[in-house]
């Protein structure tokens, strides 16, 4: 999920428009059919840069839900974004996959631009295992190589190459697994290929008791239900609001509580050029607020959200702790609050990118159902 591809979808944007009246308002005193529910959920985030705030997503704390998530991190789950899939041979060849992490979303400080370090990730994991938080390394293949997740000239000795090395990330930075993001590589379309390298990383012993996760949408659908039973979740990554729910059927085998709708945060107020361009976001407040309701209703229990990129799409700490709020009264009904504690570290304050990302480097839109 390159950190601006799925802000991509203009369309979706537009949707949220149309479809919530007063979208860029959003009242906190909403009728919640979710009062009194019995229902938690196990909400993720999609972070990696600027890496001075992953640490931080520990530390927005749910309160007045009613439940045992009370006094705990909003979020269960980071989902560290994003390390590469790229070939181990210069020029690329088939079938020789490698782990990059040290690449510009990861291994760049704020400012972006500034010399590659990793060197913040063990710490950042510690951080946040210290709170409660799971953390996942996201991998996502390089755009244009012939290696990637779902490669038909993927073979078990190339497959075992990777594998070693995720474990061996995995081992180093104490991740508790991983997330596959299968975009980019122009292999992509092989189930058989992607079962390989998944088979290939759960024999590593360093991965016993690791998870592995994958997000998803609706092209993707082909992979399921053969892939299934290899993930601990799936996050949908359409970003079409609460019409992503109903999205579970096109992935047989996955269980709903394994299931999590995903949320582009979009903050009209701190978009500057006011022209919500896609690379700032998809989803208003009201949009991750009905997301929350229908997660609460539904008849299925689900997993939670999957919040993707926040940082770089809202404003600071105050501007999430009130988009995760509004998540969070759709979700426990309107007395639950997340909060950013005063005394805990505040991260240097961050530029809106919607001022200054040039919309010509923006990724086609993905294709929707």
């Amino acid at each position: 999920m390159s950190r601006i591809k799925a802000l991509t979808a203009g369309l979706a944007a537009a949707g949220c428009l149309i479809a919530v009246a007063g979208c860029s308002s959003v009242s906190n005193s909403v009728d919640q059919s979710s009062a009194g529910s019995p229902k938690t959920f196990s909400n993720v985030a999609y972070v990696g840069w600027p890496n001075d705030w992953v640490s931080s997503m520990g530390n927005y704390t749910l309160t007045g839900s009613g439940t045992s998530k009370d006094n705990k991190p909003f979020f269960d789950t980071v989902v560290l974004f994003a390390s590469n899939i790229v070939s181990s041979t210069n020029p690329p060849t088939t079938n020789t996959p490698a782990l990059n992490i040290l690449n510009s979303d990861l291994g760049e400080t704020n400012p972006k631009g500034s010399a590659p370090d990793i060197s913040w990730i063990t710490g950042a994991v510690n951080s946040l295992h210290a709170q409660g938080v799971s953390v996942q390394l996201a991998i996502l293949p390089n755009g244009g190589q012939q290696n990637g997740w779902s490669c038909s000239s993927t073979n078990a000795t190339g497959a075992q190459t990777f594998a070693e090395q995720v474990a061996n990330a995995v081992t180093t930075y104490g991740f508790d697994g991983i997330s596959i993001d299968d975009e980019y590589a122009s292999c992509s379309g092989s189930v058989t290929g992607l079962q390989t390298m998944v088979n290939a990383i759960q024999a590593q012993p360093a991965m016993k008791n690791k998870v592995i996760t994958e997000s998803v949408y609706y092209p993707m659908a082909y992979q399921f239900p053969t892939i299934a039973p290899s993930l601990a979740q799936v996050y949908t990554e359409d970003y079409n609001g609460t019409s992503d729910i109903d999205s579970l059927s096109q992935y047989p085998g996955v269980a709903a509580s394994n299931f999590f709708v995903g949320i582009s945060p979009y903050d009209p107020t701190y978009d500057v050029t006011q022209t919500n361009q896609s690379h700032c976001g998809i989803n208003e407040a009201a949009t991750a607020n009905a997301v929350g309701k229908q997660l609460a209703s539904s008849t299925k229990t689900f997993g939670g959200a999957m919040v993707f990129s926040p940082v770089q799409q809202l404003n600071g700490t105050a501007g999430q702790a009130e988009y995760y709020t509004q998540l969070a009264q759709g979700e426990y009904g309107s007395g639950a609050t997340v909060t950013y504690p005063s005394s805990a570290p505040q991260p240097p304050a961050f530029a809106n990118p919607c001022s200054t990302m040039n919309p010509a480097d923006v990724t086609p839109a993905k294709p929707k159902k």
